[in-house]
């Protein structure tokens, strides 16, 4: 499979190269940390493999009238003993006195659990919350399918994922309710909120007809079955080529990744090594004014694909299952295996998100591009979900938007332009910090180890723009 990026031996060992006296700073200080030189090598480029997925893709670079950044790295300036990766929510208040509050809430996939906690709590008290996840296939808004550039195997394809996924929704409440739902209403009422708020964008086959859900009960020994049914282009029973019936039945039963049964991917890995939390395991994203606000995989596929990127990729290394992320998974699990190791990759990782936006804008090939399509498309997802609400919900008065922290200033640039609001102000919470001297480190080796991390991003990015 062909990679849209690849990172060859010359570029990194240039980049390096400046920093030697850095490097050697930190061996000199301590001889115990002369094996770390490569290691920070290797941090750095695993950094740059999995920083879309950690620092919540790139945004667009910064000019003088562009939103101010809602990530940050600061630090103890006096001691010098610690440095930290900080997160903003930035309130905005609407032209309209009476419209909500909207606030952008910059999320990091790997933080302190004490991060998610507070963060938890606040969105908690707003009347709504849209989220970013995306979504399973066949689970996104038809609103947001691409049906006009579709041809009719696309949108057999479509279907089809909506078949299986209303399928995957009976199956997993099966599994907790020990029986099958009569109706798929009722998996709204059985607890699976998350699962219930995706399925009411799933129920209509790419045609603009009702998918067709139903139970028969077993009896005389013979176990209940469930058939989700698209009756195809023409909406009625029967037919062949496009308007044939699509049934769950013809297809492959599902595979335990799909019913949930997932192994750890490379965020959860650099979690576990870091000493952190993985924000899907710490947030609880099932509350009642939560809403999933993003695209589905085969919506992003689809738009990847319109724009010449190489959408398989992207996603098998994101989540772990590429060679090459699962190489990075073990090589993370040994440089976290010490204090001392386990502080310089917080180092490592909390300068380099903290530099997300230059790393990313940098990107060769087809990842540059592709991260640009997802942030924009996305982006939009949320904004309609949003007009939808000021729209609709009249007694709404606050609505948070949790995103990646590189989606917000897009997002901002639009909230303001085309809806009219102003920012108001900013809260800092701390996503990630070192303490130095907790991990054995005096206040140099941090500065050495700092310094040299800040080198190397500053060459990968002048290197990404020529």
């Amino acid at each position: 499979m062909r990679m849209p990026y690849k990172f060859g031996r010359r570029p990194w060992r240039d980049a390096v190269a400046p920093h030697r006296r850095a490097y050697d700073s930190i061996v000199e200080l301590s001889p115990s940390h002369r094996s770390h030189r490569v290691n920070i090598q290797r941090v750095f480029r695993i950094g740059a493999l999995v920083l879309a997925s950690l620092a919540g893709d790139a945004s667009t670079a910064a000019g003088a009238d562009e939103p101010k950044p809602y990530m940050r790295v600061a630090d103890d300036a006096q001691e010098g003993n610690s440095v930290r990766l900080e997160m903003a929510v930035r309130t905005f208040q609407p032209a309209d006195a009476r419209g909500p509050v909207v606030y952008l809430a910059a999320a990091v996939h790997i933080a302190e659990g004490e991060f998610y906690r507070d963060l938890q709590a606040f969105l908690d008290a707003q009347d709504v919350v849209l989220y970013e996840s995306v979504k399973p296939p066949g689970a996104g808004s038809p609103a947001h399918d691409m049906l006009g550039a579709m041809s009719d195997a696309q949108r057999r394809t479509l279907t089809e994922r909506r078949v299986r996924f209303i399928g995957n929704a009976a199956t997993r409440f099966r599994a907790k309710e020990r029986r099958y739902p009569e109706t798929i209403d009722e998996i709204g009422a059985s607890g699976m909120g998350r699962m219930a708020d995706l399925l009411r964008a799933s129920r209509v086959d790419a045609w603009g007809h009702p998918i067709v859900y139903s139970l028969t009960p077993g009896e005389d020994g013979v176990p209940p079955t469930i058939q989700v049914t698209s009756f195809g282009a023409d909406g009625a029973t029967g037919g062949d080529g496009i308007d044939a019936d699509l049934r769950l039945t013809d297809q492959p039963p599902f595979s335990k990744s799909e019913l949930g049964d997932r192994s750890k991917g490379i965020q959860q890995k650099l979690a576990d090594a870091l000493g952190v939390e993985f924000q899907l395991n710490a947030m609880h994203h099932d509350r009642p004014n939560w809403r999933n606000s993003d695209l589905s995989v085969d919506q992003v596929e689809a738009r990847l694909a319109a724009a010449g990127a190489d959408a398989d990729m992207l996603f098998s290394m994101l989540d772990g299952s590429s060679f090459g992320s699962r190489v990075a998974g073990l090589l993370i699990g040994m440089l976290g295996s010490t204090p001392e190791s386990r502080a310089m990759l917080r180092v490592a990782m909390i300068e380099m998100i903290g530099h997300a936006d230059a790393l990313l804008q940098a990107a060769p090939g087809g990842l540059g591009a592709a991260l640009d399509v997802i942030i924009i498309d996305r982006n939009t997802a949320v904004l309609d979900d949003l007009r939808r609400i000021l729209a609709d919900e009249p007694g709404v008065k606050s609505i948070a938007i949790i995103y990646g922290g590189g989606h917000l200033p897009d997002l901002e640039r639009r909230l303001v332009k085309d809806f009219g609001y102003a920012p108001a102000g900013d809260q800092w919470r701390t996503a990630m910090r070192v303490d130095a001297k907790a991990a054995g480190l005096s206040p140099a080796q941090l500065a050495a180890t700092r310094k040299m991390i800040s080198g190397m991003v500053q060459a990968q990015t002048k290197r990404g723009k020529k």
